[in-house]
């Protein structure tokens, strides 16, 4: 009986503490491809100050790693709609090597988590991987 109570309690700890477990590896997986899409922001806004264009990836003065979780690191100056309905304008995105979702970096520096399936368009899988809501 007593081996059965055991059993219960570290099966209970185990479900209460799985869900989190899961929230906080995607925040460390996410946190690859925010290094990687600062360091070239911060390399693009370097080049466009010194030539008053925006640089490709061979021009930048950057190592750009290879990425475990990440594919298809596009420089590109176009606009994106947040689940909000708020457009911002982009330079540089990233997508998740399972291609659920995109990961942008704005042209103020804040990050913007886009689920690739266009419905639903929800703000809560992206907060389930560690990123606020878009707010004007």
């Amino acid at each position: 009986m007593e081996l059965i109570v055991v059993v219960v309690i570290v099966g209970v700890l185990a479900a209460v503490a799985l869900p989190s477990y899961k929230i906080q590896m995607l925040k460390m997986k996410n946190q690859e491809a925010i290094r990687v899409l600062t360091a070239v922001w911060e390399a693009e806004k370097d080049y466009y100050r010194e030539n008053g264009v925006y640089g490709n990836p061979n021009s930048l003065d950057v190592v750009i790693p290879q990425m475990k979780n990440f594919t298809n690191l596009q420089l590109s100056t176009s606009t994106v709609t947040a689940c909000s309905g708020l457009s911002v304008a982009f330079r540089i995105h990233v997508d998740s090597i399972d291609s659920s979702y995109r990961l942008f970096i704005l042209e103020d520096g804040r990050f913007l988590c886009r689920r690739l399936s266009a419905y639903p368009c929800t703000d809560n899988f992206c907060l389930q991987r560690g990123f606020q809501r878009l707010s004007e």
